[in-house]
């Protein structure tokens, strides 16, 4: 078995990405359609080796295919997730049901509007389902959600979430 890691960078703005044990790369998105990275923080990977980055900096989420071939990883943006406001982290869902399209999610803090974001994975790209927040600190609010996570059962995600509220000092549930 092979074990591949992607880390994010966003003091130099990119992901460092290799094989463990191997050699390291760094992707920056300069000279791609999707464009250079600016302050990358939170992601998330799915089965099929897609890396959702939330791409702080540029307030989105940046999708890109993962490649291997021996040692080297090559990362290819597949589409953006525009209009959102400094998203700091990303989780990822296969619907309970993995390697079934249909079903899958991706979760959003976007920590610039105090709010959590959902959306449908679709083939063209990611169609927005859902959005819970605005700053406080009662239901339905936050004061900087910065890490979200779906819980797991038996090696599929369950459809609840959970978000790190930072200034509320708390952790939130959501179904």
């Amino acid at each position: 078995s092979r074990q591949f890691q992607v880390v994010s960078d966003p003091q130099w703005n990119r992901l460092v990405v290799g094989e463990v044990g191997r050699g390291l790369a760094a992707f920056d998105g300069k000279g791609t359609p999707a464009g250079a990275l600016s302050e990358p923080r939170g992601m998330a990977v799915d089965e099929r080796n897609r890396v959702y980055v939330a791409d702080t900096g540029n307030d989105r989420i940046v999708v890109l295919q993962a490649s291997t071939e021996f040692e080297q990883v090559t990362l290819t943006p597949l589409f953006t997730v525009n209009g959102l406001n400094s998203p700091y982290d990303v989780a990822y869902s296969d619907g309970g049901t993995p390697f079934v399209d249909g079903d899958d999610a991706l979760l959003v803090a976007n920590t610039g509007r105090n709010e959590v974001r959902s959306y449908a994975l679709e083939p063209a790209g990611a169609r927005e389902t859902a959005r819970v927040g605005q700053l406080g600190s009662g239901d339905g609010a936050f004061a900087g959600p910065m890490a979200v996570t779906f819980g797991r059962d038996n090696g599929a995600s369950t459809p609840v979430a959970y978000v790190a509220d930072a200034h509320n000092r708390r952790l939130v549930e959501l179904r």
